[in-house]
């Protein structure tokens, strides 16, 4: 029997105990011996439900025990994270990916483009490089006595999902990456690639990704975009905020249109190497080398910021307006959709 563990802790993903209970249940039905393993105890940075006694201070009730029980009621066995009383030494490999990871969660804590030269930056990242470390310790030690024969991990952006996807490399475990899904409502990703890793996506299309064929292709196609654009019940929440699509095309016009969508700079930092392949510093830089091409070809220039800019800091913020203007200055034809606009992106 195919021995699998599955990598979890609340907030590892979004609706994480609803993915981890559908993903565990599928293996389990495919002959899969499924282990789910709650490293929440070296978690910083807590997401999830309140104690009981604030939630009934507003008259609610939460149920703690629920998803243990949704679990043992499948078969699965949860175990927390062992612990490992002897810190492994990270390997040198290693190390650039796992500080990357680690500035990539705290660019996303503080919703910065930069790491703020503060008391609290200071303390946060102390803790988030301890919690990295005893999980990298902790795992290389137990996955060594006892591997598993793969190893199911959230998404692998953040330090300690960097750590245990480096930790299955480093020990020849095969490893698949899971996340709340978007194709499709009530569903969840499980792939070889890491969402936002283009290199990997890219390479896997041209060697040969089982897509669909002919009117096929269509149909899943536009069921995707469907489910995109939908306000209700789709599987975009930003969506929910856009005017309805009133057409199934940009425009009558023949001229060629180029779109660009802007993105959060915790993301980009994340993959490191993957990005730094290319000679510009920040995705407007980018944009702006692109948009050059592009106009001397006459084609018409589009951009959309991304609805989570409202969320950033002040700073952030203003920055990026700043960038976004300037490039407007450099392209005037430029068609700019704000983060707040209810345009259908």
């Amino acid at each position: 029997m195919t021995a699998v563990h599955v990598v979890h802790y609340l907030g590892a993903t979004a609706q994480s105990q609803s993915v981890v209970a559908s993903i565990a249940r599928d293996v389990a039905a495919e002959g899969g011996h499924v282990t789910v393993v709650d490293i929440s105890r070296t978690t910083t940075i807590v997401q999830g439900l309140p104690s009981r006694r604030w939630a009934k201070l507003f008259g609610q009730e939460v149920f703690t025990d629920a998803f243990a029980k949704i679990l043992d009621d499948l078969g699965v066995e949860v175990t927390s994270l062992p612990r490992h009383n002897e810190t492994v030494k990270i390997a040198d490999k290693h190390q650039e990916a796992l500080q990357q990871a680690l500035e990539s969660e705290m660019l996303t804590y503080f919703r910065l483009d930069h790491i703020p030269a503060s008391r609290e930056a200071q303390v946060l990242e102390k803790k988030l490089r301890a919690a990295m470390l005893e999980t990298y310790s902790s795992l290389t030690a137990w996955w060594s006595a006892n591997p598993p024969n793969r190893v199911l991990i959230p998404n692998g952006r953040t330090s300690r999902q960097k750590a245990a996807r480096l930790v299955a490399e480093e020990l020849g475990i095969e490893i698949r990456l899971y996340e709340n899904g978007r194709a499709q409502p009530h569903s969840y990703y499980l792939g070889r690639t890491q969402p936002h890793d283009r290199v990997s996506s890219q390479s896997e299309l041209r060697e040969g990704f089982p897509l669909p064929q002919g009117a096929e292709l269509a149909r899943v196609a536009n069921t995707w975009l469907r489910n995109r654009m939908s306000g209700e019940e789709g599987t975009n929440t930003f969506s929910e905020h856009w005017d309805a699509p009133v057409t199934d095309h940009v425009g009558e016009s023949t001229q060629a249109t180029a779109v660009f969508f802007a993105s959060s700079f915790d993301e980009f930092r994340a993959f490191g190497p993957m990005w730094n392949i290319d000679q510009w510093s920040h995705q407007f830089e980018a944009f702006d080398h692109m948009m050059s091409l592009l106009e001397a070809k006459g084609v018409r220039l589009v951009l959309r910021l991304h609805p989570n800019l409202g969320s950033k800091s002040r700073t952030y913020f203003l920055r990026e307006v700043r960038d976004v203007l300037e490039l407007k200055a450099r392209h005037p034809t430029l068609t700019i959709h704000w983060h707040n606009e209810a345009t259908n992106s």
